[in-house]
């Protein structure tokens, strides 16, 4: 019996099963999701145009909103999603719908700008516009009410255009949480800012982070993710994975790779990373870190934290399965 267990232990070791991981649920009818968020029983993802509520107590698809179109409900490709205390919002290209908890629509506009997964209050969202000269891509967000008109700016984010040809560069990453607007600013340090609803810099946290050197599993991961979002056939087609395997890594990586915040805490994924792990760290509001975790590799945003567990997809044999880990 010993041995038998030693074989199964090695299996789950080596077929990157974690052991503290567990299967919520298979996911009904789910094609490419894009977004997912749980709340109160229920998991909600962004999957071909629509946004699928699942009940995790049965695993049944209780509610669906979107369809493929152009007309009013409908979506011309997989949208964003951003979930409030009161409203979930889709959006993509200009358009953005506003639903209720009961899923009923509330009302629908278009906006100038770009969506972002996670990025909208209860009567407002943050959309943002590029430009680009010779030398630098400029970034801007704005604040967009409600009524798809009143903007109200908030920051601008300059990066050179040279720092482009490195595989691995710095970005900016914007969410939203409760009546907050957090925005992880490029820099030689960890530097988030903290904005109010109404666009006000409340808060900086900057910290010196400990310095992170590449190696060829991030080059790996790199072209994962890339496969992950424009698929493999779209990359081969354009011959651009020739084209990224000859571009150079940077001597140090940027301190962030992605984040969430979830009940006043902030949960930062660093490049630190193994073949199937990603280390994060989480820090409350004022900045202080709180712990440093590992956790499973999976898709930028196909993943969510809550009640202190980790929510995430993956694709199986079965399909898509809904699966968690406590964060330890």
């Amino acid at each position: 019996m010993n041995k038998y267990l030693l074989v199964y232990f090695l299996f789950l070791v080596f077929t990157n099963v974690a052991l503290n991981a567990e299967t919520v649920c298979i996911l009904p009818d789910i094609k490419k999701p894009r977004n997912l968020v749980v709340e109160n029983g229920k998991a909600i993802i962004t999957d071909d145009c629509s946004m699928i509520v699942v009940e995790l107590q049965n695993c049944r698809k209780s509610n669906q909103v979107g369809r493929r179109g152009q007309g009013p409900g409908e979506y011309y490709s997989t949208p964003f999603l951003a979930v409030t205390d009161q409203k979930y919002y889709l959006a993509i290209g200009e358009k953005i719908g506003v639903y209720n908890k009961k899923l009923e629509k509330i009302l629908e506009y278009n906006s100038l700008g770009s969506p972002m997964a996670g990025c909208a209050l209860d009567d407002r969202t943050v959309r943002c516009n590029s430009e680009n000269d010779e030398q630098n891509s400029k970034i801007s967000y704005f604040i967009v009410l409600n009524d798809g008109k009143t903007k109200i700016h908030l920051a601008d984010v300059v990066m050179p255009i040279a720092d482009r040809e490195k595989l691995i560069f710095e970005y900016p990453r914007i969410k939203c949480a409760k009546d907050k607007i957090f925005l992880y600013r490029p820099s030689s340090d960890f530097r988030m800012e903290i904005y109010n609803r109404e666009g006000k810099l409340e808060r900086v946290i900057s910290k010196k982070m400990a310095a992170v050197h590449p190696g060829e599993v991030h080059r790996r991961r790199f072209m994962e993710v890339l496969i992950e979002i424009s698929g493999i056939q779209k990359l081969r087609r354009y011959n651009r994975l020739s084209w990224l395997a000859k571009k150079k890594l940077p001597k140090v990586l940027p301190p962030l790779a992605n984040f969430f915040v979830k009940d006043d805490v902030i949960y930062v994924r660093t490049h630190d990373v193994t073949d199937e792990k990603d280390r994060y760290f989480s820090m409350n509001l004022q900045g202080d870190i709180l712990k440093s975790f590992w956790l499973p590799k999976v898709p930028l945003d196909a993943c969510c934290f809550y009640r202190n567990r980790f929510y995430y997809i993956v694709d199986s044999e079965d399909g898509y399965c809904l699966m968690s880990e406590e964060i330890k």
